[in-house]
């Protein structure tokens, strides 16, 4: 994969390229809207174009604080960010770069339902009684899990467990195994 992005740097490949065979590949459903946007709407094309110009590489959390610590990752946008998408974010804050980053990571916190506190580990030894209650509240036992999980990785399969209950819970009283799939999958089975 990074042989292709390498080709796409260097132009060999194009976007035009990318979309011809997105578009050819309609198992993708490349035209779906997904949501609306203050400047239009973002379809799976976009997000798939995105995934395939982007390297998405995860960090664990102990990376994540480095970088937040050390490389100011939440002042400043990535080296691999395109100058028209930094125009674009900035036009779109009214602000500095480093508001900007901020505040698109805490609409990310957000829309996940993520909590993110960069806590030094020295001030880990000042937590105050509340502090301290406060994170563990957030914290969930499980004695399945791996205890190599971490926080991050935890939350949002817990609020993904709690809105499929809630779905469940629905079945039979206002909601359809048809409504269940739909709202599970984005799919209507009968069409």
């Amino acid at each position: 994969m990074d042989r292709y992005r390498d080709f796409f740097t260097d132009g060999r490949i194009t976007r035009e390229n990318l979309l011809g065979v997105l578009n050819g590949e309609q198992a993708l459903a490349p035209g779906e809207t997904l949501f609306e946007t203050d400047t239009g709407p973002v379809s799976r094309r976009d997000i798939y174009l995105a995934a395939l110009v982007h390297p998405l590489k995860g960090v664990t959390g102990c990376q994540l604080n480095w970088q937040v610590e050390e490389l100011n990752a939440l002042a400043s946008f990535q080296e691999d960010v395109a100058e028209s998408s930094r125009k674009r974010l900035l036009s779109a804050a009214g602000s500095d770069q480093a508001t900007a980053v901020t505040d698109l990571w805490n609409a990310c916190l957000e829309v996940l339902d993520l909590e993110y506190v960069l806590l030094h580990p020295e001030e880990l030894l000042d937590l105050s009684p509340e502090q301290a209650e406060n994170m563990l509240a957030h914290l969930e036992p499980e004695a399945d899990r791996l205890e190599t999980e971490t926080l991050i990785q935890r939350r949002p399969k817990r609020s993904a467990r709690e809105k499929i209950n809630l779905l469940l819970d629905r079945v039979g009283s206002d909601l359809t195994l048809r409504g269940l799939l739909l709202a599970l999958t984005s799919k209507d089975l009968i069409r």
